[in-house]
């Protein structure tokens, strides 16, 4: 697998595809659901590992089609768009984080250097998009709905959390194994 350029071939077709439906199985399959409407998952560690196995542009794809798609099945329509950008975004992080200087993946400290940096992003990024969805979905004021998406927040450190702790042990084993040599990994 190339991802060293913007072309795609049937192999990266069937890496992302099949990304995507890791990241859109364990999106869905376990959700636990948030007193104010929302839901917290266990994804992100495949989130994560979409990065570092292809990349952060094709990671992102998988991982951005995986989390819409849950949310657009699973009924949460209103957080879908904003998950389809902040899903990404994450792979975006990881991707430009661990391959910055080598075709390798980094060392357990700048994974999860990378890991806490997107899942940060995460949990700004869903504030945000709460104050938007609330604003717009029946909160009067705006101060209604930072408040509503304010009790959001914990629960989106907690799913970030899970995601680093399960993503870099995860991705320190494939890594001791020679699986990223495997699979031909070409950093971007």
């Amino acid at each position: 697998m190339n991802i060293s350029n913007n072309k795609f071939d049937v192999k990266d077709i069937v890496y992302i595809a099949f990304m995507a439906a890791v990241v859109f199985v364990t999106t869905f399959m376990i959700q636990i659901p948030t007193p104010t409407g929302g839901y917290v998952n266990v994804g992100d560690p495949m989130v994560f590992l979409a990065a570092v196995l292809l990349g952060g542009r094709k990671g992102a794809i998988a991982a951005a089609i995986g989390g819409f798609l849950s949310d657009s099945i699973g009924g949460y329509y209103i957080y879908a768009p904003f998950t389809l950008v902040i899903k990404a975004g994450m792979a975006l992080i990881v991707g430009a984080i661990i391959y910055r200087n080598s075709s390798k993946v980094s060392s357990p400290l700048n994974n999860i250097f990378a890991f806490v940096s997107a899942g940060i992003f995460e949990v700004i990024a869903y504030f945000g998009a709460g104050i938007v969805a609330y604003y717009f979905t029946g909160s009067p004021h705006l101060s209604i709905a930072v408040i509503k998406s304010t009790a959001d927040v914990f629960g989106n450190i907690i799913q970030a959390g899970f995601g680093v702790v399960v993503a870099v042990p995860l991705v320190t084993l494939l890594n001791k194994n020679s699986f990223f040599l495997k699979i031909k990994r070409i950093p971007q």
